[in-house]
């Protein structure tokens, strides 16, 4: 049996490449829409919903520990202890929940660990608040993690002791099968031929931008395309449309942008991830943080520094600051 751990959307390209050749395996993983989207893909029987750890405020923070224990009882017998499997994992932080699994199986299985994205640009920093984190995590879960920092929230990363302690191989890569992904697509969805791909959906709600600045300069710029030629690709987790793009083609949220790049010339976003990604295949990559007047000029620079930080050699975002500035960019692209 092939088991494939997946949080992250950054991770789908693997993870269907590794299911080539398989008729059985199972996909795990705790994100709903993530877990819609591999059903899609497959069935039922083959992807495995599980659910985040409980948070709990105020005085009923007294019955967490109680909720923990069924919390954990309760994964364990949703996943099982598989013996004599592969199991990959994919992600840097916050699987905490899926890494106290895999402690209880890891004796007789062989995991496999790709991270989802590189945070070398991010440092390890230790206070107070983040050895807290990190004390409540290894408690808890036993999962030895570190703290990084991001210039504006901490990351629980996977550590290299725990990796070592429970004998993980470590994955530099993982080959992608691009044909065999735009095979399973192509039976299952039918996705447009538009000339742009805008990645909407969080940048408002994640309050990045104000939403009339946003609506003012993203109209703009849909305009210069001409709404005709732009699928908006909504966030996963964010269905919000503001402005022109509620006028314009869908892509379903549930669907990843990285695996449908090649459907369009040119993708546009703010922060996405999927930026840096379409970047690295050598497509016209755009972002708009240097258009829009940031809520944080601090994380403007963070959200720069996250997105070349993943650049690979050669690869390129643009970053325009006015809409003639993006109308020359497409012009030329």
């Amino acid at each position: 049996m092939l088991y494939i751990v997946c949080l992250s959307y950054l991770s789908i390209p693997e993870v269907l490449s590794l299911t080539e050749g398989h008729d059985d395996f199972k996909i795990i993983t705790d994100q709903p829409s993530l877990h819609e989207f591999c059903s899609k893909m497959f069935s039922d029987k083959e992807v495995i919903l599980v659910d985040r750890p409980p948070k709990l405020s105020g005085l009923n923070k007294i019955i967490l520990p109680l909720k923990l224990k069924q919390y954990k009882a309760d994964l364990l017998k949703k996943l099982g202890k598989p013996e004599k499997s592969d199991i990959y994992i994919f992600y840097n932080a916050f699987g905490f929940h899926i890494s106290w699994w895999l402690t209880k199986i890891a004796a007789n299985n062989t995991i496999y660990y790709k991270p989802d994205i590189d945070m070398s640009m991010w440092k390890d920093r230790y206070t107070v608040n983040s050895l807290v984190k990190q004390f409540w995590i290894w408690l808890n879960f036993n999962a030895l993690t570190i703290p990084v920092w991001n210039g504006t929230e901490y990351f629980p990363k996977v550590s290299d002791q725990y990796i070592r302690k429970y004998h993980i191989k470590v994955l530099e890569r993982i080959p992608i099968n691009f044909a065999y992904i735009k095979k399973l697509l192509n039976e299952k969805f039918h996705i447009g031929n538009q000339k742009y791909l805008l990645l909407s959906g969080n940048t408002v709600p994640d309050n990045m931008v104000y939403e009339q600045e946003y609506i003012s300069k993203n109209d703009a710029i849909i305009e210069i395309m001409g709404l005709e030629n732009v699928a908006i690709k909504i966030h996963p987790r964010f269905n919000s449309l503001y402005g022109k793009e509620k006028d314009g083609v869908i892509v379903p949220s549930f669907i990843p942008a990285n695996i449908i790049f090649d459907n369009f010339d040119t993708i546009i976003g703010y922060s996405s991830a999927a930026l840096f990604e379409a970047a690295n295949k050598g497509k016209t990559t755009i972002s708009l943080i240097c258009m829009f007047e940031p809520v944080s000029t601090d994380n403007k620079a963070n959200f720069i520094k996250y997105l070349n930080g993943n650049l690979k050699d050669g690869a390129k975002i643009f970053y325009p600051e006015t809409p003639a500035e993006f109308a020359e960019i497409i012009g030329g692209a």
